[in-house]
């Protein structure tokens, strides 16, 4: 999935382990992506890290390759899971791969440690404050085994130190007509079944060694990892353990299938025949402490590491398309038609609903939406209303939507008959935010040109980011985006104001913990005289911009973040659409300059005074410096008017925003 551009998600890196250990990151943390060696070489993982925005970066153990993912992301918040051991630190490769972990926790290179060894967290403890205590748990499967098949599988690794495999092998001797199953056994073990004529087969995974028996045997000593046991159980297959806490909370499991010694070959025997009598009972006690137990790994996992919680969506279609319409009916046929082809594209017409959208007007576009829905009455449904702008339409199909998704298609654009057909998989692997290039097309000149929706010119920025600053990242016409970004962040468009789509969509990228960029100019922009977005210059972008901001503090973005995230996203509008305004001939100046300072002053200042971007940005251009700081001390003072009439003739900002734009 070489589109999908993730935000606002953690990276979890992985070491070479059982695909036990990926099932259980990522039950524990829904929202993240893991990396694994086994899929991709350490280059390519550190790349794709650098490359997407990830609000945390988790790493497990201890990699010489951590230190350059950690030197390529400074400002991304790193934490550790370290599953080793306080036995295994009689390693010395394994006790300077944790001294190295504990160097970065001094530096405040890593935010926070978790522990699976408790042993190993008691110790460190007292002394480091951002250490804690983890556990891993899967979730319960619904697999079905076979049973009665007189099989045990040994689950533990024959040249794993902690555990006394061959003494497990021994204890099976005892059981003539059993099978033994072990995972990749290598000659010695094979050697050894045939001497003591134990029926040996061999398999290929860890997976295939536990299914379809009647017991497993996971009986190693200081050993971490309980995924083994916690999959076999789920399974109804009981599961020896050697010397645990695991089951402390629980007596009767305890005294049933927690070994007092691996040495003991009687123990072992006797246990297994005690489990194999009494597997109803163990069942029973293991149902309830599997409660307990997930109550306690989750209480763990936020204290390591807490995310913020999304509610469940109700939806009963896959999407809504809403379009907004007002005196297009030279337009309309032609973008109902595109979408409705779209639609039928994808062979699922009864996912989707299409929702025209009619604003008071005054000419021949409320028949040609009726006649649409008269055709299609499962499909289209038609709305109407006194005109109120197209913020208050744009709630409006909020409102009405049932879809999962929706797409905002303006009545007077018009959309690839693939637009729906190559967001499917995405919308259905639950992406938040959908996003194409646009076709602009110039409608009097019959042209047409590929506007990006990623934007290049932001050199060693990560792709999320060339996105989140492009130029036409705040329309929402080129993007199919989740509903629940809406609902659960209690956004709607600015009502009454023209640039709605700014106020809003910034907002939902910030919330978008995945993007799908689709690199096809599948959006139809068309250009014309008439259209809003080429419509007279207005003062409504201050309000859109308060607005912004508002919610942008709200955000959980560091205030270093905000500040960039102003700079990018505000600076050239204000330049452009606020300021550039003012030197007009036609419009009231007084008027205009008192409202700037009476409702922007706020706001204007974060941008041109604390704004470490800005500095930067000006420390490259001098007399831009101090025409702005000028500008900025006349708005401060109640004194614009006068600033924009000295400057009249040779006004320095109004090439602020073209300087900008070309960096």
């Amino acid at each position: 999935m070489k589109n999908i551009i993730y935000h606002n998600l953690l990276a979890i890196y992985l070491p070479p382990k059982s695909n036990l250990w990926k099932e259980a990151f990522a039950y524990l943390f829904p929202n993240s992506v893991i990396y694994t060696t086994d899929k991709m070489d350490h280059m390519d993982i550190r790349k794709s890290i650098k490359q997407n925005d990830f609000k945390g970066i988790i790493l497990v153990d201890y990699l010489k390759e951590y230190s350059e993912i950690m030197r390529d992301n400074p400002e991304t918040p790193i934490f550790f899971v370290y599953t080793k051991t306080l036995a295994s630190l009689t390693d010395l490769i394994i006790r300077e791969g944790l001294y190295e972990i504990i160097r970065g926790l001094e530096q405040q290179q890593i935010k926070k440690v978790a522990f699976t060894d408790e042993s190993l967290y008691r110790v460190l403890q007292p002394k480091y404050a951002n250490v804690t205590n983890f556990s891993l748990t899967l979730p319960i499967t619904t697999k079905r085994v076979k049973k009665g098949n007189k099989t045990v599988g040994i689950l533990v690794d024959e040249t794993d130190f902690k555990s006394n495999f061959y003494n497990q092998l021994s204890a099976l001797s005892f059981f003539k007509d059993w099978t033994v199953k072990t995972e990749k056994p290598s000659k010695r073990t094979t050697k050894f079944t045939s001497s003591f004529n134990i029926s040996l087969k061999p398999c290929s995974d860890l997976e295939e060694t536990m299914e379809d028996n009647d017991l497993n045997l996971n009986i190693a000593f200081t050993n971490t990892d309980v995924l083994p046991f916690l999959r076999s159980m789920d399974m109804q297959i009981p599961c020896l353990l050697g010397n645990t806490n695991l089951l402390d909370i629980d007596p009767f499991l305890k005294k049933m299938l927690i070994l007092d010694s691996d040495d003991d070959i009687d123990e072992i025997k006797t246990k297994m025949n005690e489990v194999l009598q009494k597997k109803e009972e163990i069942f029973k006690h293991y149902q309830e402490f599997r409660k307990q137990y997930d109550i306690a790994c989750f209480n763990r996992k936020e204290n390591f590491y807490k995310e913020k919680k999304i509610e469940p969506e109700e939806s009963t279609l896959l999407c809504s398309v809403v379009v907004p319409i007002y005196n297009v009916e030279t337009y309309l046929k032609e973008c109902v038609e595109s979408i409705i082809k779209a639609i039928q594209k994808t062979t699922q017409e009864d996912a989707f609903e299409v929702l025209l959208i009619n604003d008071g007007s005054t000419d021949q576009s409320a028949t040609i939406a009726k006649k649409f829905q008269k055709k299609y009455p499962t499909l289209v449904t038609y709305l109407e209303q006194e005109n109120h702008g197209l913020g208050a339409v744009r709630n409006v199909g909020l409102k009405q939507a049932k879809g999962k998704y929706i797409a905002s298609i303006d009545s007077d654009d018009i959309i690839d008959e693939r637009f729906f057909v190559d967001a499917l998989s995405s919308m259905k692997k639950g992406i938040d935010l959908i996003i194409y290039d646009w076709d602009s097309i110039l409608i009097n000149e019959n042209k047409h040109f590929v506007t990006m929706a990623i934007e290049d010119i932001y050199k060693g920025e990560s792709r999320y980011k060339k996105l989140l600053y492009t130029t036409i990242m705040p329309s929402a016409c080129n993007k199919i985006i989740k509903k629940s970004l809406f609902t659960t962040n209690q956004l709607t468009f600015i009502e009454g104001k023209r640039y709605e789509d700014l106020s809003t969509i910034p907002i939902i990228f910030l919330n978008s913990k995945t993007v799908d960029y689709q690199n096809k100019p599948y959006y139809g922009y068309k250009i014309r005289s008439q259209s809003i977005m080429r419509s007279k210059l207005n003062l409504d972008m201050v309000d859109v911009l308060n607005m912004l901001d508002e919610r942008l503090e709200k955000t959980d973005l560091t205030e270093q973040e905000k500040q960039e995230f102003r700079f990018y996203v505000y600076f050239w509008r204000i330049e452009q659409y606020v300021i550039a305004p003012l030197y007009q001939k036609d419009i009231d100046q007084k008027k205009a300059c008192e409202f700037i300072q009476k409702n922007f002053s706020s706001v204007y200042q974060k941008v041109y005074q604390t704004n470490f971007m800005m500095e930067a940005y000006l420390a490259k251009h001098p007399d831009l410096k101090q025409a702005l700081d000028k500008r900025t001390k006349a708005i401060q003072h109640d004194k614009l008017e006068q600033y924009i009439k000295e400057t009249q003739e040779s006004p320095l900002e109004l090439t602020a925003a073209k300087l900008y734009l070309e960096k």
